[in-house]
C-alpha cells in the first residue's frame, strides 16, 4: 500500500469524526482507521483539526488520487460552512494549544534546560500544525485569537536560542519546507 492511499484512509476517517470534535469541547480524538483490504487490519490515528490539515496537505504534496483528495476537502468546506462558529472555536482552541508549547519550549531554551530535544521534536510538529491552521484562519476570515501575533513573538524568542540545522521535519520531504517561512524545522536547540 502507498504512503497516500493509507493517508486518504485516515483523512476520510477523520472527516467522519470531524463533526464529534468540532461540537465538543476535546482538543483531539483517537480515531479508528478501517482499511479496504481486510488482512490490513484498522490503525488509530489523533483527530485533530491541524492534524487533519496535514495530512490533507500532505496527500497533495504526493499528488496521486486526486479525485479522492478533492472530495475530501469538498466535505472540509461544507463542515466549515455548516459549522462555522464551532469550527472557528475548533481552530482557535487548537492554535491555544500550539502557542502554549511553543511557549514552555521558550521557556525551556531560555533556561537552558538539558535535553529539549524531545520537547523540540514535539513542539516543532505543533509549530508546523499552527501554521496550517494559521493559514486555515487566514484563508476563511476566521479569527485567530491573537495567536498569530503571540506566536510571532515566541519565534522571536526562540531563533536566537537555535542553530541551523539538517531538515528536521518529514523524511524526504524537504522541498515542501522551504527554510525561510519554516525555519524551526531546519533548526535545532544550540549545544
Amino acid at each position: 500500500m502507498r504512503h497516500t492511499d493509507v493517508d486518504l484512509d485516515a483523512i476520510e476517517a477523520m472527516l467522519d469524526d470531524l463533526p464529534a470534535l468540532l461540537e465538543g469541547e476535546q482538543l483531539f480524538r483517537e480515531v479508528v482507521v478501517e482499511r479496504a483490504d481486510p488482512h490490513a487490519g484498522a490503525d488509530k490515528v489523533t483527530l485533530t483539526l491541524g492534524a487533519l490539515l496535514d495530512a490533507m496537505d500532505t496527500a497533495a504534496y504526493h499528488g496521486t488520487q486526486e479525485a479522492r483528495l478533492a472530495a475530501a476537502r469538498a466535505r472540509l468546506a461544507a463542515m466549515r460552512d455548516t459549522l462555522p462558529e464551532p469550527y472557528a472555536q475548533t481552530v482557535r482552541r487548537e492554535l491555544r494549544s500550539a502557542l502554549n508549547d511553543w511557549r514552555a519550549l521558550a521557556d525551556d531554551l531560555e533556561d537552558e534546560v538539558e535535553d529539549v530535544a524531545d520537547a523540540w521534536a514535539y513542539a516543532i510538529q505543533n509549530r508546523s500544525r499552527a501554521e496550517r491552521l494559521l493559514a486555515e484562519a487566514a484563508g476563511h476570515g476566521l479569527k485567530d485569537g491573537g495567536a498569530g501575533v503571540a506566536i510571532a513573538g515566541l519565534d522571536r524568542r526562540i531563533r536566537p536560542l537555535v542553530a541551523a540545522a539538517a531538515f528536521q521535519g518529514p523524511p524526504a520531504e524537504h522541498e515542501r519546507y522551504p527554510r525561510e517561512g519554516w525555519w524551526w524545522l531546519w533548526s535545532a536547540p544550540k549545544d
